[in-house]
């Protein structure tokens, strides 16, 4: 499914980030954003804000905030986590 059409709260993993551009793909790596990365959608729209979570394996509680804009955010691929809505990140 695609990134903006997940809800606010949602968690997933990134499978593929769906851009061309290289330029764009740069960006969204230097943000964190990854296939595998877990991601939690904090806000829909313009820009979409999303709380990068790491990869599972990761183990931290480490956690930063992005945004994208709408059509950066329509390409992003995204794989629902099983039971991960509103999922809450130790601070």
């Amino acid at each position: 499914m695609l990134l903006n059409a997940m809800k606010a709260g949602e968690v997933s993993h990134v499978s593929s980030l769906g851009v061309d551009d290289p330029g764009d793909a740069a960006l969204l790596r230097a943000m964190g954003l990854r296939p595998g990365i877990r991601v939690r959608v904090v806000r829909l729209g313009e820009p979409t804000i999303l709380e990068v979570l790491g990869a599972e394996a990761c183990g931290c509680a480490c956690a930063s905030r992005i945004g994208l804009t709408k059509a950066l955010a329509s390409r992003v691929r995204v794989a629902a986590t099983a039971g991960a809505a509103g999922a809450e990140i130790a601070r």
